[in-house]
């Protein structure tokens, strides 16, 4: 039986459905990252993320050493986790901040996905602002990229780069 990739639509809507659901109950949202492996099963990995890139970035490559010293073979992974955006447009000094600093910040859940061999990848970029009963508004989603091949330039970067390089590493 094959199962829906993680980096479709579908699935990518649904865990930001449940995202959604989670900020609304919780008002905050865990970092998740789900990992399909071969054989078309999903691991579901609960983050508590370090403040750095850097620390970051070992995180991931320590999920990518476990799930190789498992013998698991990752095709997909997906990661979704409560950010801070600037619109380019409204942040023409956007370099002289960071993003949680910047006076056109917003909050967004963010899913960023790629295949395994980096021959596809997914992101969706879903903002919000609270209300004064600290209830979330979901604003326009200004990027929605579903199952696309990555071009110069353009395509998924950073901390799963980190995960599926350490596999490589330790195949």
């Amino acid at each position: 039986m094959t199962t829906t990739s993680l980096l479709s639509q579908q699935t990518v809507d649904g865990c930001l459905r449940i995202a959604r659901q989670n900020l609304a109950q919780d008002g905050s949202l865990q970092p998740i990252l789900f990992v399909r492996t071969v054989g078309d099963r999903t691991r579901i990995i609960p983050l508590t993320l370090p403040d750095t890139f850097e620390a970051k970035a070992r995180l991931f490559v320590r999920i990518g050493c476990d799930l190789s010293e498992q013998a698991l073979e990752p095709s997909a992974a997906l990661f979704l986790c409560e950010s801070w955006i600037v619109a380019a447009q409204e942040a023409p000094a956007a370099m002289d901040f960071p993003p949680s600093e910047h006076p056109a910040r917003q909050e967004a859940i963010v899913a960023i996905g790629r295949s395994a061999d980096n021959s596809r990848y997914s992101q969706v970029v879903q903002p919000f602002t609270w209300d004064k009963h600290n209830r979330p508004v979901w604003q326009p989603v200004p990027i929605a990229v579903y199952e696309e091949t990555p071009s110069q330039g353009v395509g998924s970067a950073g901390l799963l780069d980190c995960l599926f390089e350490a596999i490589a590493a330790h195949a």
